[in-house]
């Protein structure tokens, strides 16, 4: 009896991840249109196939529900599929909240659930019903809504409390990180009104002025109820914004240059300066959207919530078996940007196929798990995760019928995800060998016998040669990553940053950076990050205007 197989669907032991904004959402009017009539259909067949779903993203709790989860659950009632919630996470606020809804244990969301699957008195079988009207799947939503949230936040019951204790800003330190983020914003503001004119020959400012002024920036405590853990509400992140950044750069600006060298990199280096002289070195100030900086516990990112997710479902890779950490995961992410985009750190857990869906490709760094799907195309965003996630699909399901049935799945060695990014990568390296368009780089002789070398390595079955092969892709990997730091600049372009911790209005910040208009382009590798460390020397009364 205990070797008698079970039945498994094909996307057992997988975990497909993702941001929203801009992977899944297309982060503009009638994105709510777009989403419903596509890339949640393939999530949804994904969970139906077996597999876990998270979605990671810096927003507040509030965005997150009303923009994201709202859509998810209409989706699911419209379809009567409301029972695969319970296979969804969801993570926001830098990934220091993590939201679960246990469909088939909590009270309230179960008798929702049945009422749209139609189970009950009919010996527990399904009741043949005719899909629901519009009318009453908006009612259920309503419903099912009111369940989950309590006013505009998730209700506690629902967040996952062991894991907010270890993400948690107490709130003597919340007060101190406030007060911080708050001088600075005033600091940058003062500075950057009184360089306008210099900061509009590197800057798009529409988005960023109101009644005639720039905007000043704000600080959010994004404070949630808890009544468990505190009285007057828990923080996990501390959010500054609006501040401009590479992202408001104009057209004429190039891109990789700015990147680690805009106004944002410099405030960041700044806030950071003053969390260490105030004991408070254990939090890090990052950037975090389009527009702004967040301040969390050091450790604190989408990794931390990804890798935390993985354990917590079992569906790590097997060491027995050599198998990388996050082999069972695939991630989609449109700022998979060296030293600018918050998804960049999922890069850091071995093994996880990472799918970036960038608009500016030139920004990806070069990494063995790191993939641009259609970047001879042009597609990215949301379409682009669309359709990688159709191809999954059709892989899990090709999988199932090649085993006839889902006992034989069980069967497997490998995991869907496992053999599905094999055979992606297969096609690329078979595409990268065909491409004979005239801008693309041919091969020279010797490199043609290295890439004979490597594969034949690969080829081998040997394990030295399996250990050989490994080896060289993690140190490919490693010099690649240092490559990816930008140079060191001279003083005259490390941002002018005060020597003083205390903000002076007698020396307002100077925001400028030296850059011109469409600069030469380094001979470096395109990936250019902020300064190591994203900390930048010290330099009283140097000017960053640009320069003649």
């Amino acid at each position: 009896m205990a070797d008698r197989p079970v039945a498994v669907r094909p996307g057992a032991r997988c975990l497909i991840a993702a941001d929203v904004d801009k992977t899944l959402l297309a982060q503009e009017e009638g994105e709510h249109k777009e989403f419903l009539v596509g890339v949640v259909n393939h999530l949804v067949r994904t969970a139906e196939l077996g597999a876990h779903l998270a979605f990671l993203t810096g927003n507040d709790m509030e965005q997150m529900a009303r923009r994201f989860i709202s859509l998810v659950v209409k989706r699911l009632c419209e379809i009567d599929k409301v029972p695969l919630l319970e296979r969804m996470h969801f993570f926001c606020n830098s990934s220091g909240m993590h939201a679960h809804f246990p469909v088939s244990v909590h009270p309230r969301l179960r008798q929702l659930a049945e009422g749209a699957e139609g189970s009950g008195s009919n010996g527990g079988k399904r009741r043949s019903l005719a899909p629901p009207s519009e009318v009453t799947a908006r009612d259920r939503v309503k419903r099912i809504m009111s369940s989950i949230l309590h006013g505009h936040y998730i209700r506690h019951e629902f967040l996952n409390k062991d894991y907010l204790e270890r993400t948690l800003i107490p709130p003597a330190d919340l007060e101190r990180i406030a007060s911080i983020l708050d001088e600075e914003g005033n600091a940058y503001w003062q500075s950057a009104m009184a360089e306008r004119s210099q900061l509009e020959n590197l800057y798009d400012l529409n988005h960023m002025v109101e009644k005639g002024q720039l905007k000043k920036p704000q600080v959010d405590r994004r404070l949630v109820p808890h009544p468990e853990l505190s009285s007057e509400g828990i923080s996990v992140q501390v959010t500054l914004k609006p501040v401009l950044s590479f992202r408001q750069a104009k057209s004429t600006v190039d891109l990789r240059s700015f990147v680690g060298n805009d106004i944002r990199t410099k405030v960041i280096a700044q806030i950071q300066e003053r969390l260490d002289r105030c004991g408070l070195g254990h939090y890090v100030a990052r950037a975090g959207g389009r527009a702004s900086i967040d301040v969390t516990l050091e450790n604190l990112d989408k990794s931390m919530g990804l890798r935390w997710l993985i354990s917590h479902l079992g569906v790590e890779g097997s060491v027995r078996q050599s198998q990388h950490y996050g082999s069972n995961t695939m991630y989609f992410g449109d700022e998979v940007i060296v030293g600018g985009g918050n998804d960049y750190a999922i890069t850091k857990i071995p093994g996880v196929l990472v799918f970036a869906v960038n608009e500016d490709t030139g920004l990806v760094p070069f990494h063995s798990g790191v993939i641009v799907p259609f970047e001879e195309k042009n597609i990215h965003g949301p379409y682009a995760t669309e359709r990688i996630l159709a191809r999954f699909v059709e892989h899990c399901q090709d999988r199932l019928a090649s085993n006839h049935d889902e006992v034989r799945e069980s069967n497997r060695p490998e995991t869907a995800v496992q053999s599905f990014r094999r055979e992606f990568f297969r096609q690329r390296v078979i595409f990268e060998l065909q491409d004979e368009k005239p801008t693309s780089k041919q091969p020279a002789p010797w490199e043609w016998e290295s890439l004979y070398v490597f594969v034949r390595l690969v080829r081998r079955a040997d394990p030295l040669s399996q250990r050989w092969t490994e080896i060289l892709r993690t140190q490919l990997d490693a010099i690649s990553a240092s490559s990816e730091r930008p140079p060191p600049l001279d003083r005259d372009q490390l941002c002018g940053a005060r020597a003083s911790v205390e903000p002076s209005a007698k020396e307002p910040l100077e925001l400028a950076p030296v850059l011109k208009a469409s600069p030469p382009r380094r001979t470096l590798p395109p990936d250019v990050p902020r300064h190591p460390k994203g900390k930048l020397p010290a330099k009283r009364g140097r000017s960053l205007r640009p320069t003649a």
